[in-house]
């Protein structure tokens, strides 16, 4: 039962940073640069790798093991959320709004 709670924690944390993200950076944009069409955009572009996952996903899982696919799906993402910070950080004189 201990298990099982601690998966179904951490299952709730992971949905309410994906969540969080979903608003985050579509709003970061905005804010940077007061472009409806560059929040569109990343807006879409941060959607396609879910669309991507959901279709590719369960043949990926059949093929390499769950485990494993989470893993590496777990470290692709930190890597991506780490970019997102770094780069954002850096001056960036064609957005300023």
């Amino acid at each position: 039962m201990r298990a099982f709670a601690g998966l179904m924690s951490a299952q709730a944390i992971s949905l309410f940073g994906s969540r969080m993200t979903f608003l985050a950076l579509p709003w970061l944009v905005l804010v940077s640069t007061g472009s409806a069409t560059l929040t569109g955009i990343v807006g879409f572009a941060e959607m396609l790798p879910y669309v991507i996952a959901c279709a590719a996903g369960g043949p990926l899982i059949d093929r390499l093991g769950a485990r494993g696919v989470s893993i590496a799906m777990d470290l692709a993402s930190a890597l991506a959320v780490a970019g997102v910070a770094l780069l954002a950080g850096l001056p960036h004189p064609h957005l300023a709004a």
